[in-house]
């Protein structure tokens, strides 16, 4: 999995790699702006006391507050732009490392993206169903890099597998080495809780799950006969 980072990393100065990197931080600032706008509005809007200075104090907490939950948020909300962009992605890492694999099978972009919509919503959901544990010291690490490593390796693995297999393919291959991509799930979240540099994370987070995915033999799962080839495998 080390390798498979580093690859990830290694292709940053690739022209192809960072023109899709560029796109994916200007949604990433985008998007970081809507939450935290969003919270904030949501926290200074509500009423919680009725006395005057201590909604004060509850406006000013909340700013950090709100701060704290887009950070939170932005890893499962990031979901979508990666669906957007996954083909672009996946292209432009096969085009380096794996320029003997066959063209990946027909997908439409709305199922990418209904995909990554679907995921987006789980994790902003459970996020938010967990929020109160996040405030707690020590707990809320393991609850928030356990939940979301389970959910992004989960997602990430998902979108990229579905280019080359059949759904029943992808769920067989997921049972089989779940903790080798949850695993890589977690490491995915930590890097996009880092702040600055996670507006950057999402596209190499998918080359990264791309170069774990080929290293799985998933010559042993049922495929699709249209990407049966012997090429196909690392």
């Amino acid at each position: 999995m080390i390798s498979s980072f580093f690859k990830a990393i290694g292709q940053i100065p690739d022209p192809d790699f960072r023109s899709v990197m560029g796109r994916s931080l200007l949604y990433a600032i985008g998007i970081f702006v809507l939450l935290l706008s969003f919270t904030w509005w949501l926290i200074v809007s509500s009423r919680f006391f009725g006395i005057g200075w201590l909604e004060w104090i509850v406006d000013f907490v909340g700013g950090a507050t709100a701060v704290v939950v887009a950070f939170l948020l932005f890893p499962g909300a990031m979901m979508f732009v990666v669906s957007l962009m996954l083909e672009k992605i996946a292209r432009a890492v096969e085009k380096k490392h794996y320029p003997y694999l066959p063209p990946p099978q027909p997908q439409a972009m709305s199922e990418t993206v209904l995909i990554g919509l679907r995921y987006t919503g789980i994790v902003i959901a459970l996020n938010l169903l967990f929020l109160p544990l996040f405030f707690i010291p020590v707990i809320n690490i393991f609850v928030f890099i356990g939940l979301n490593g389970y959910l992004l390796g989960r997602e990430y693995f998902e979108l990229v597998a579905l280019r080359r297999l059949e759904p029943d393919s992808v769920r067989k291959i997921w049972r089989e080495h779940r903790s080798q991509l949850c695993v890589a799930g977690t490491i995915i979240t930590s890097l996009l809780t880092i702040p600055v540099v996670n507006w950057f994370m999402p596209v190499v987070a998918a080359a990264y799950m791309l170069h774990i995915f080929e290293r799985i033999p998933y010559k042993d799962a049922v495929i699709s006969s249209t990407n049966s080839s012997p090429a196909a495998i690392e």
